[in-house]
């Protein structure tokens, strides 16, 4: 959603600092692509009170929304993120024709939530809409529509789309070396039962994030969590363990001890261990993921994560 390139937090201060609503939003954008999203809200939040001065029906406050909800979602607050994706689209929406190319974004996100609440039925609705917008508006070619079949792919688990989705990124992928079209298929050649392809996938996202993000940002450490949950559900247990490792450290500075994304990491752990002989860690770690993820109202996240109730066999 943040395109800007990174450039330093003293810098992103600084432009916030200086008051008009396109610096202050400037300086969020760039902390939340520095991986900030802590130090990015409160400066967004100051954004919202100048885009709502701007009138209900202005597409700065439909953006001003969006990317709220954006942040709200990285720090695990998913009943925020939504309320500000919903209020994001009633804007757009308003807006009526000039608003069509806008509503996509906020509608992508609110899709990609519901996937990750895993409410399917809404998750396939939202995101198909998307889809079908982007497929008239772009073309099959672009990339933004492949990544938008896949997501609707993930959600609806029909032969047919899973295909469509693999076609799409693959097609893309060859044009343009991208993080995201690569994680993306990593995701789908997961679901398709192909661990190997999944693997590679996910290992071309990881290098492209570390060298694009830095070596400390969250979405790396997301991506460290793809590939060490791969690794563990195909026994490649010390491949699995520096992985997830170095996914856990990234992640507890980056976002916390208690986020979501700590607890699917823990859970991945939990199992690693069990398969290992090291049952005392196991037990150990399963707890405390069982608690993060009951305390986010998860059963688990997503389809690449570890069952909780799994969890209590350990």
């Amino acid at each position: 959603m943040f395109a800007l390139p990174l450039l330093g937090f003293a810098a992103s201060l600084a432009l916030a600092a200086s008051g008009t609503w396109e610096e202050t939003i400037e300086a969020a954008r760039r902390l939340t692509m520095a991986g900030r999203y802590s130090d990015a809200l409160p400066v967004l939040s100051d954004a919202l009170k100048m885009a709502e001065s701007f009138g209900p029906m202005d597409e700065r406050l439909a953006v001003t929304l969006d990317n709220l909800g954006f942040l709200h979602f990285q720090l695990g607050d998913y009943a925020a993120a939504e309320r500000f994706f919903q209020r994001s689209v009633r804007v757009w929406e308003k807006l009526g024709a000039s608003g069509q190319t806008g509503i996509d974004a906020p509608l992508n996100n609110l899709g990609m939530l519901y996937r990750y609440e895993q409410r399917t039925s809404k998750a396939v609705e939202v995101l198909g809409r998307v889809y079908r917008n982007r497929l008239a508006r772009l073309g099959a070619d672009h990339p933004d529509v492949a990544l938008s079949m896949c997501l609707l792919a993930e959600s609806s688990r029909t032969p047919n789309d899973l295909e469509t989705a693999e076609t799409l990124l693959r097609r893309s992928l060859a044009r343009e070396k991208n993080a995201d079209l690569a994680s993306n298929l990593g995701s789908i050649c997961r679901i398709r039962g192909r661990s190997a392809e999944a693997a590679e996938a996910f290992a071309l996202a990881v290098e492209i994030w570390e060298h694009t993000l830095g070596p400390s940002h969250p979405t790396l450490g997301e991506g460290l969590t793809n590939l060490g949950g791969l690794y563990v559900e195909a026994g490649r247990y010390n491949d699995a363990e520096p992985m997830l490792q170095r996914a856990f450290s990234i992640t507890v500075a980056a976002l916390g001890p208690d986020h979501p994304q700590v607890g699917r990491i823990l859970a991945y752990q939990a199992v690693l261990f069990r398969k290992t002989g090291r049952g005392r860690e196991a037990k150990q770690v399963a707890a405390r993921a069982r608690q993060i993820l009951e305390a986010n109202r998860k059963e688990n996240l997503l389809d690449q994560s570890v069952d909780i109730r799994a969890l209590s066999q350990h």
